[in-house]
């Protein structure tokens, strides 16, 4: 991080009024895209409190392929561990994105050299969020497992920003954060990104802040048919008891901001039920090792419209011993689950996914969050 007076006075900056004070760690999010290969590729943020002294980060923004009819969207999120600045509710916190370097998005040239006419472009929003921390308490009880995802920090937290559904901000919220693969041990506490049949070496769940998403799409595409769902599951680990036991967690469904998009390679999406604003609101739990769920209720109330089943499930994958359909109703606050398991063993793993590709709903985006995931016996 670097202190600079006046740095390359390009275009005005941004400017953002406060309605809290600025942490004094912060992430900033934006959406931003090249219009040709001859368009500067890097650039840096500068931001400050008072326009005649500017703090830089260099090198943190990179634009790697020019936009293509109509997408390579590209979102971007820069940390600010330490900002050096205070600016309190209601004050101006002022933002720069400033070329950095002569490198090209094509490659191959100097920016400023050659079709000088094309353009970087902002899209969506810019928003500003605090660096996820802290921790959730632990719960009382016999626990079995508890998973409350407190080491996932990065991704976008989840905006809305009112109910049009072209919200730039929702476009803003698709920027994911770490794919499973990638998460450390601490992360994972011991659960899978994969389980059997379709899932097998699945790693479409990501990191969120303080939670986390399961079934991703494309983070560099933010409108139109070209982006694609990809159908993820959640495993647990082994539980490592035996009898009957309570699984809690936290969901939430996520919002889209264009309806209707889905994957154009399989079936299109006439006929497909369970469906709000181009997402499903309806998932599945699965169990593999033994055990069966005998009742669900959700925020407290057994509801009517959650579904036992074993028909299809027990054909496709007969690594199963009982799975139920829930939904999820809410994209702007968190539903709590509680669910009752008989007769498990140590050997008995608990998963959560979307619709499986028998059912004829695939094409349906499919991505909900998760948090709090509890085992008690």
């Amino acid at each position: 991080m670097t202190s600079l007076r006046n740095p390359l006075q390009t275009s005005p900056p941004s400017t953002v009024p406060k309605q809290t004070a600025l942490p004094s760690a912060f992430r900033v999010f934006f959406g931003l895209s090249a219009s040709g290969a001859w368009c500067c590729k890097n650039f840096a943020l500068y931001y400050t409190s008072d326009p005649d002294s500017w703090w830089c980060h260099a090198g943190d923004v990179a634009i790697d392929k020019a936009r293509e009819s109509g997408a390579n969207y590209y979102f971007y999120a820069v940390d600010v561990p330490s900002s050096g600045i205070s600016v309190p509710a209601g004050q101006m916190l002022y933002l720069k994105i400033v070329p950095f370097g002569t490198a090209v998005v094509g490659g191959g040239g100097s920016a400023g050299v050659g079709n000088t006419s094309q353009a970087v472009n902002f899209h969506s929003a810019i928003a500003i969020a605090p660096i996820a921390s802290g921790s959730t308490a632990t719960p009382a009880g016999n626990i079995v497992l508890w998973q409350p995802f407190d080491n996932l920090t990065d991704g976008a937290p989840i905006w809305y920003g009112g109910t049009s559904y072209r919200e730039r901000l929702a476009a803003l919220s698709n920027f994911p954060g770490t794919p499973f693969a990638s998460w450390t041990s601490e992360q994972k506490r011991g659960a899978a990104g994969s389980a059997t049949g379709e899932f097998t070496a699945n790693e479409y769940v990501c990191a969120r802040p303080g939670y986390a998403q399961v079934s991703t799409a494309p983070s560099d595409v933010t409108h139109g048919t070209s982006l694609i769902n990809h159908t993820g599951v959640l495993t647990t680990p082994a539980l490592g008891v035996s009898g009957n036991v309570n699984l809690s967690f936290k969901a939430m469904r996520y919002f889209n901001p264009v309806n209707a998009r889905f994957d154009s390679t399989t079936k299109s999406g006439s006929g497909c039920n369970d469906v709000i604003y181009g997402e499903s609101a309806s998932f599945w739990i699965g169990i593999t090792g033994g055990g069966k769920i005998i009742s669900i209720t959700r925020d407290g109330v057994s509801n009517g419209d959650i579904e036992f089943s074993d028909s299809g499930w027990q054909t496709a994958y007969p690594g199963l011993t009982s799975w139920v359909k829930f939904y999820i109703n809410n994209y702007d606050s968190w539903h709590n689950y509680n669910i009752a398991i008989s007769n498990a063993t140590a050997e008995t793993k608990i998963f959560f996914t979307a619709h499986p590709a028998s059912d004829g709903v695939k094409t349906w985006f499919s991505r909900f969050f998760i948090d709090d995931i509890l085992v008690t016996k």
